[in-house]
């Protein structure tokens, strides 16, 4: 799920330098365009069950009574709605935007911890009792017969259940391909 979440996010984040374009050619469809990119971003957030969606519900409301007219500070009040509702909505984007990134950031740290787990259980594991030959193309059957090869060796039982009760499924299965893939490596080289 952590793998999934990443990639979703990221690709909400791939289109951001797009709206920036926008507001930098001075588009009228800016405001427009970052309000519709919120509403999907919101609605990703839902389905994920992101804490995260409160914040950009409330970057949004805070667009929309700039649309309105309602500018949070004095600054904005004395420009044209336009002029103000254009700078609102790069502000509100760009708050959505950090947090956001910031989410990524924080999976990727904890995906790396995983993924660094996962290699010294595949590596602990192959030492005590080696692999079963890896087929041509690595599937999702191979896969789980590494993992419960890798659960029957003592060595490794207690790292197993940690790991099976840290990671979803498709997360675990991500990275132990990915384990896999290193270990055959480092023992081709």
């Amino acid at each position: 799920m952590q793998l999934y979440t990443r990639e979703t996010l990221l690709e909400r984040l791939m289109l951001v330098p797009d709206l920036i374009g926008l507001y930098q050619a001075q588009d009228a469809s800016f405001a427009p365009a970052v309000l519709q990119w919120m509403t999907a971003t919101e609605d990703l957030l839902k389905r994920l069950r992101s804490p995260l969606v409160s914040m950009c519900s409330g970057q949004r409301a805070r667009l929309l009574a700039a649309v309105d007219g309602v500018h949070a500070d004095a600054a904005a009040a004395g420009s044209s709605p336009r002029k103000a509702s254009r700078a609102a909505a790069a502000l509100c984007l760009t708050q959505v935007e950090a947090a956001l990134r910031h989410r990524v950031q924080e999976l990727d740290t904890q995906l790396q911890v995983n993924a660094e787990k996962m290699a010294q259980l595949v590596a602990l594991g192959a030492a005590v009792k080696p692999l079963p030959v890896a087929p041509q193309t690595i599937d999702p059957s191979w896969l789980q017969l590494v993992w419960q090869q890798l659960a029957a060796v003592p060595e490794t039982r207690h790292l197993h259940g940690y790991l099976s009760a840290l990671m979803a499924p498709a997360d675990r299965h991500a990275l132990l391909e990915d384990a896999v893939l290193n270990w055959h490596h480092g023992q081709q080289v």
